[in-house]
């Protein structure tokens, strides 16, 4: 479930819909309820996420409709909906993650692992 500061009605949900060119993650999942939960749970900030229905495959994007509108698009092909974050804790959350991340840096006992940013 998600966590009780993002209720449901704060994620803004339109048919038909995709952005295009900011995915970051693609993995499956059963429902569009446990495609926003992994968007909830990224470590980087998931500002919006697509789910498609006949793939069961949950596409979650560093950009939204807000961020970057001239990316968002009508899909008639695929049947899909297009899911954005509103949740203003979760944001805050993920970008403290993503930058500890970036400089190299976690609050992991993992953190002597070196990795490197594709």
């Amino acid at each position: 479930d998600a966590p009780i500061e993002c209720a449901d009605s704060r994620f803004l949900k339109i048919d038909q819909s995709v952005i295009i060119g900011y995915a970051r993650n693609v993995s499956l999942a059963r429902s569009v309820q446990e495609c926003i939960e992994q968007c909830l749970t990224e470590h980087f900030q998931c500002r919006s996420a697509m789910y498609f229905y006949a793939e069961g495959e949950c596409i979650t994007n560093t950009e939204s409709a807000m961020t970057q509108p001239t990316s968002f698009a009508r899909e008639e092909n695929d049947k899909v909906i297009y899911i954005q974050n509103g949740c203003p804790a979760i944001l805050a959350r993920q970008k403290q993650l993503e930058n500890s991340t970036i400089a190299g840096y976690g609050h992991s006992e993992h953190s002597h692992i070196s990795f490197r940013i594709t």
